[in-house]
């Protein structure tokens, strides 16, 4: 058995410790995204879907704001169902008409 170089073994446990805190942060940001409902979308692509606003109107309901392809959808939700309430034409993606 040969007798260690405490350099050596001090360098391999700051480099293991770097390569716990480099996983630690890359998993921090991926389930940051997660959360944030991006997923692992890249740069650039559109959502088909977005969650505008919500409003909770109870403990357990809410109002839920989504904008689908252009249309926002007036959606309540409650523990057991979610139904669409209304519906219309997103002002965002409409022109605005000359005056």
């Amino acid at each position: 058995m040969k007798p260690s170089v405490p350099a050596l073994d001090w360098l391999h446990m700051a480099a293991s410790f770097a390569l716990v805190l480099v996983l630690l942060g890359a998993m921090l940001w991926l389930l940051r995204r997660l959360q944030q409902g991006q997923g692992l979308k890249l740069r650039g692509q559109e959502r088909a879907m977005e969650v505008v606003q919500t409003h909770s109107i109870g403990t357990r309901q809410k109002l839920v704001l989504v904008r689908v392809r252009g249309h926002e959808v007036l959606l309540g939700a409650t523990p057991h169902a979610i139904a669409a309430l209304h519906s219309w034409p997103d002002a965002q993606s409409q022109p605005e008409e000359p005056k």
